[in-house]
Order: C-alpha cells, then structure tokens, then sequence
C-alpha cells in the first residue's frame, strides 16, 4: 500500500513537468514549420515564449533573431545575432551567410555602418555566387558613408562586375550602381585607379563618366572574375582587341 502511495504521488509530480515537456516541443515544432513556411511573426510569438522558458540551443535564438529582423525589430536582431554568431561557426556555409546577412541588414538598418562591414565582409566568404553583388554594393555603402571614397569605388565596382555576370536582367539595380560609380568617381583624384572588365572581346569601363586616359593602378580583382586592368602608360586598345592588357584571376 505504501509504495502504491509513493508511486502515485511520483506520477502526480511528474506529469504536470512532463506534459510541460511535451507541450515545448510540440510548440518548438510548430514554431519551426512557421520558420521555415517563412511565417516569422507566427514563429516569433511562439519562440519568445520557449526562450523565456527554456534554456534554447544556439540555431533556435539564431532563428529567433532572424525573425527579430524579418519584423523590422532590428535591435533585437543584432542583440541575439551578434553574440550567437561565434557559436554557429560548425553550421553549414550558407546557413551561416543567412545569419551574416541578417546582422549586417539590421546594422546598416541601424545606421551602424562600422558594426555591419565586418559582418557583410564575412557573408561575402559564405553566401552563394549570385549573391555577391546585393553584398558588395551594401559594403559600398559602408564605406560611402564613412567618406572611404576609394574603398567605396572599389566595392561599388565588385557589385557591378558580379550583377553584370550573374544576373545581368537587375537593369535597375545596375543602372542604380553606374550612378553611383559616377558620383563616388568626383570625390577622387583625377589619377585614381580604375578598373576595367573584359566582356564581348572589347575593353569597356565598369561606370560612366570615366575618363579611360586617367586609369593608372589596377584594383584587386574580386575573387572568381576575370577582370583586364588599363594602365595609363598604355594606350587603350581599339574595340575588339585586347592588346596591351593583363588578364588577373585569384582564386578563392
């Protein structure tokens, strides 16, 4: 009778704890099919009262604070990312360059610019190749506002030879990135370097209103690209021709 008493009081403690337990992960997993149905106020809701409750492994709060910046709530996104970041180094390349992404996002949102460089710098290493140019064109920005003009050319550049190779239909956001190429190329000297892409056998300037006699040093060419670089001691090729100009590849 007696241990019929103790184990009955045994399961009458247990079950509220382990009803408990069941009730988080069935939450959990509902909040996980709205995270990935891409329903993230659903799944921000349920993973902010499983925080509170529980102690949530690194990819769950880095889910949270992907859902923190889908809901414009960029401070928090930075709060949950930025001190996760470190622990997520094992995941895979691209699931590391979403988490990346949406740091640098909700820090460039934030107007912090020297917090969100470094954070779009690493995304670069990470994220998939058609990618690349929406990333150097936000660290474009980065150093824009910082008045690194010439950092800012050279990433400004880097968006366009990657746009113009993969996914040359963004007419607008190509058009946008020639202007502003333009703009940033006042603020230099009249020698400053300029970089040129071979395409099509012909030799022709990544942005408008550059003066080709004015190109002296060649940037580094962004990793993957084929890229030609005209010095100023050379004449510029004629159409058609690549005479006088030294192809540069590094690899990643």
């Amino acid at each position: 009778m007696r241990k019929l008493l103790v184990l009955l009081m045994v399961t009458l403690l247990a079950s509220p704890a382990a009803r408990a337990q069941t009730s988080g992960s069935e939450r959990l997993g509902m909040a996980i099919d709205y995270f990935q149905s891409a329903k993230y106020h659903e799944a921000l809701l349920i993973l902010q009262q499983l925080d509170r409750q529980y102690n949530l492994n690194p990819r769950i709060r880095a889910y949270l604070g992907v859902c923190y910046y889908y809901e414009w709530q960029y401070e928090q996104a930075c709060k949950y990312l930025d001190a996760l970041l470190p622990a997520l180094s094992d995941f895979a390349p691209q699931e590391r360059a979403v988490y990346y992404h949406c740091a640098a996002e909700s820090h460039f949102n934030l107007k912090q610019y020297a917090q969100a460089l470094p954070l779009y710098e690493t995304q670069l290493s990470l994220c998939h190749e058609n990618e690349k140019g929406n990333v150097y064109y936000k660290v474009g920005f980065c150093y824009m506002f910082a008045q690194q003009w010439q950092e800012a050319f050279k990433n400004f550049t880097y968006a366009l030879i990657y746009y113009r190779k993969n996914t040359p239909t963004e007419v607008a956001r190509i058009s946008q990135t020639e202007t502003m190429l333009a703009g940033i190329r006042k603020k230099l000297p009249a020698d400053a370097p300029v970089l040129f892409l071979i395409t099509h056998r012909k030799t022709e300037p990544l942005s408008v209103g550059i003066d080709t006699t004015k190109a002296r040093l060649p940037l580094a060419c962004p990793p993957g690209v084929n890229a030609a670089f005209a010095d100023k001691r050379q004449q510029t090729p004629p159409q058609g021709s690549t005479k006088g100009l030294k192809l540069h590849q590094r690899q990643n």
